[in-house]
């Protein structure tokens, strides 16, 4: 619809080249921001998927590991397709977007489990089986807890994500071990393995320094600069430039570009109308201007009032009786909602009123008066409120993202019980220390990048989270052995690629969460190996 009426409206200039035409709308903003976010959709996919190809590729040298690595994220975007579309009538674009994010999650499972084949091909090893199992159930329960968002499409994203993991996951421990004939690492890679965990090894017997510098790093960074939230819904919004124009240009026209909307309330329609004089008088007090359902409808009172004055002036009707040769009638009879509802006034008062048995109420548009002495109007009467949708769901994300970050605080709670049941308190305490420093850089390194951060930032850490105590469980059941430290990093690799599209998104919530992703990995990848405990030997 948008496309035809833009057709449409370019014909009209063509024919007339002196008229220029400016349209704007939320139809306009919305089909806007969808073809965006379809082409991002198209372009980050294809990108990631050319990018993981020529890694697999690279590393493994086989077009049967290729085949391996396709099956995964293929059945991943299926599985999460299915429940997709099983739970939700409708699914919205940028659910899509986001889901591309599956990509780079989902193949962790296929690099993890063919390079551990490529050492025992006759099946997973017992280390690989528990973190592929404690991977899943981390990262299944980080994007679970969006299902409950008040949020739809982050619903959406966290649904597709749990169930693509859980085919992935299933594909990988029954597909893989059956499909992996003649696996092997190309040399160029093995010694990539063996140089990367060389001086990861290195980097922990500095643990200690290393740990207490990035404390202190953060600590004056975040007293130079704190990190602010801003949950304004406007910073969210992609439309182009010229719409965001001709949609300023319409407001000033209208003198409308500081109007501000309000909601009256009354129990009946001629108590409305009482109500709406008396504050009209009130805003006018303040040399405001607005215009009332009561404007059209005057209240019973003050058409008694009117019509007092009219039967008052009985020698002027005579006079006018006189010139005409007509008699003067004025009528007893009194104009209601209802009668204006059922007459000629009907268009223009039907969309400002909404009554019923249990209320009445009207909107209307005051200029010229402040907002905060306009609230100060709606906090003095119960029946008034001033109607700010911006302001509504910026209020409404503020809440969410004070969720987020209790989210946060939980997750980093039970990651730390669930490393303590595992691989004991002190090598817990080790792997929270690393969770609490990546998610504190991440913060403050995107709010000195994005100069403020936004929901989108707290998601982008959640599933930072999820990812970084992926990273832990592997580096803690398999060590810093060659083929771990290959398939962690090929995984870091692949996320950055996929979430490294995402930072360079026109729109503002993909780029949000894009950036801090991207971050967060950077950031994990170096610290994770910090809290590794080395066994004493190779038994344990």
């Amino acid at each position: 619809l948008s496309n035809e009426i833009v057709a449409n409206i370019a014909e009209l200039e063509s024919r007339y080249p002196d008229t220029q035409i400016r349209y704007a709308g939320a139809l306009f903003h919305t089909a806007a921001n969808a073809q965006q976010a379809k082409f991002e959709m198209t372009l980050f996919g294809s990108v990631s998927l050319l990018a993981l190809i020529v890694m697999v590729v690279w590393v493994f040298r086989s077009i049967n590991a290729l085949w391996l690595a396709s099956v995964t994220v293929i059945s991943a975007a299926i599985g999460g397709t299915i429940a997709l579309i099983s739970i939700f009538s409708q699914v919205h674009v940028l659910t899509m977007v986001f889901a591309v994010t599956l990509i780079g999650i989902a193949i962790d499972y296929a690099f993890h489990g063919m390079l551990d084949l490529t050492e025992q091909p006759q099946g997973f090893s017992q280390g690989l089986k528990l973190a592929l199992l404690l991977s899943l159930l981390t990262t299944t329960l980080g994007y679970a807890s969006l299902f409950f968002s008040p949020v739809q499409l982050l619903s959406q994203v966290g649904v597709f994500v749990v169930a693509g993991l859980v085919t992935a996951w299933l594909c990988t421990r029954i597909l893989l071990p059956y499909w992996q004939t003649g696996l092997t690492i190309n040399t160029a890679a093995h010694q990539l393995a063996n140089m990367l965990s060389g001086y990861l090894k290195r980097l922990t017997h500095y643990r200690v320094a290393l740990s207490m510098l990035t404390l202190v790093l953060l600590s004056a960074f975040a007293l130079l600069k704190p990190p602010v939230i801003n949950d304004d819904v406007k910073l969210l919004n992609a439309s182009p430039a010229d719409l965001m124009q001709n949609e300023a240009l319409h407001m000033s026209l209208l003198g409308k570009d500081n109007g501000q909307i309000m909601i009256l309330f009354a129990d009946n329609a001629q108590q409305l109308l009482v109500q709406q004089e008396a504050l009209k008088a009130t805003i006018r007090g303040l040399n405001g201007r607005v215009l009332m359902l009561s404007d059209l409808v005057p209240s019973k009172q003050l058409q008694q009032q009117n019509y007092d004055q009219l039967h008052s002036a009985q020698q002027a009707m005579s006079v006018v009786s006189q010139m005409t040769g007509m008699p003067v009638e004025l009528s007893t009879s009194m104009l209601d909602l209802n009668g204006a509802l059922n007459s000629p006034l009907a268009p223009l008062i039907a969309n400002q009123v909404i009554s019923n048995n249990i209320l009445t109420a009207s909107w209307f548009m005051v200029t010229g008066v402040n907002k905060s002495e306009l609230m100060d109007l709606a906090n003095a009467d119960p029946d008034l409120i001033v109607y700010d949708k911006v302001a509504m769901i910026s209020e409404g994300l503020s809440h969410y993202s004070n969720s987020l970050l209790v989210t946060l605080a939980i997750a980093m709670t039970f990651a730390l019980l669930l490393f303590s049941v595992k691989f004991g308190f002190k090598t817990a305490c080790k792997q929270t220390l690393v969770l609490v420093l990546t998610t504190a850089a991440v913060l403050l390194l995107c709010s000195a990048l994005q100069s403020q951060l936004s929901i989108f930032n707290l998601l982008g850490c959640l599933l930072i989270l999820a990812l970084a105590i992926d990273y832990l469980v592997f580096y803690q059941v398999n060590n810093l052995s060659s083929s771990n430290v290959l398939a962690i990093s090929l995984s870091a690799a692949s996320s950055m690629w996929v979430f490294g599209m995402l930072a360079v998104s026109k729109t503002p919530a993909i780029f949000s969460f894009g950036l801090t992703v991207l971050v967060g990995l950077v950031c994990i990848y170096i610290l994770a190996p910090l809290s590794i405990a080395l066994p004493k030997n190779k038994e344990k």
